[in-house]
């Protein structure tokens, strides 16, 4: 078995060879597209990929993978063959990447597992997970106001309760509220809105990788699919966000990178991060 809390550098198809089977909790990538954007963007064998995935993973374990059309699609096909569909996320980026066809917005978020294992945690703060700007239905306005009213009786000193549902109050069962104050915490849906990481140039973010993904992003979703002390396995991890996810979390992580460019890059974040504090 690999040692854990390190980031390797080479092919992950020859690197995950070295892992035991049934050892890993989550896989979590942002794989290549294969289209030659660049040099670390080379062209995977998605089918034995998926295979090593399978092999590594624990009975209970998660797989996650980001892409886009058109390319989602093999990787796609390779895990309906071996692995269960859990779900799938919309991450909308707010912000948009030039195409000849129609701007991109929005990167797909593909969720398999070995059993059907229930996720760990699918609640996040309200303002995190309601208040994105994406979209509002009526349930969803009636809580902002129904949160605003609670911060106004905080601000106030009132000790009278805004809202006291009753047997009949759907809308609040909805939600699962964990109080008649506010909707403090609330259910994730399937639709995210993180920023993506500042860009430092056009073509690269501020850790010098083009797709760095927003670490709030991979901290929900590693703390929705592992607990702490589980390991996290990202075969591509480019700038090393996941490695950093799982520091701040108390997760183990494995992380290979064939860019030595990016390897070197990550090896730094994760120096310059607080260890995990479990072992």
């Amino acid at each position: 078995m690999l040692e854990v809390n390190q980031i390797y550098h080479g092919d992950c198809l020859e690197v995950m060879k070295d892992i035991d089977d049934k050892s890993i909790d989550l896989v979590l990538t942002d794989p290549p597209y294969g289209i030659g954007l660049d040099v670390w963007d080379i062209k995977v064998d998605i089918e034995k990929f998926t295979k090593q995935v399978n092999r590594v993973l624990t009975e209970e374990g998660f797989y996650v993978f980001f892409g886009q059309m058109p390319t989602i699609i093999e990787w796609i096909n390779q895990a309906n063959q071996l692995l269960k569909f859990k779900d799938h996320i919309s991450w909308v980026k707010r912000t948009i990447t030039p195409s000849k066809r129609l701007n991109r917005g929005h990167e797909e978020i593909m969720i398999y597992s070995k059993n059907g294992t229930k996720f760990y945690n699918t609640k996040g703060k309200y303002e995190d997970v309601k208040v994105t700007g994406i979209s509002f239905d009526t349930a969803t306005i009636e809580s902002v106001k129904r949160y605003i009213s609670s911060l106004h009786a905080t601000i106030n000193g009132s000790k009278k309760e805004i809202v006291r549902p009753g047997k009949s109050n759907s809308l609040y069962k909805r939600y699962h509220l964990p109080s008649f104050r506010a909707p403090e915490y609330v259910n994730y849906t399937n639709v995210w809105s993180f920023l993506p990481q500042n860009n430092k140039n056009r073509n690269k973010t501020e850790f010098g990788h083009p797709t760095t993904k927003p670490l709030l992003l991979v901290k929900r979703l590693v703390e929705m699919l592992t607990l702490e002390n589980m390991i996290v396995l990202d075969p591509f991890i480019g700038s090393g966000t996941t490695a950093i996810a799982c520091q701040e979390l108390n997760r183990k992580f494995i992380g290979m990178e064939l860019s030595k460019e990016y390897y070197d890059m990550a090896q730094k974040r994760v120096n310059q991060t607080p260890k995990p504090l479990l072992v």
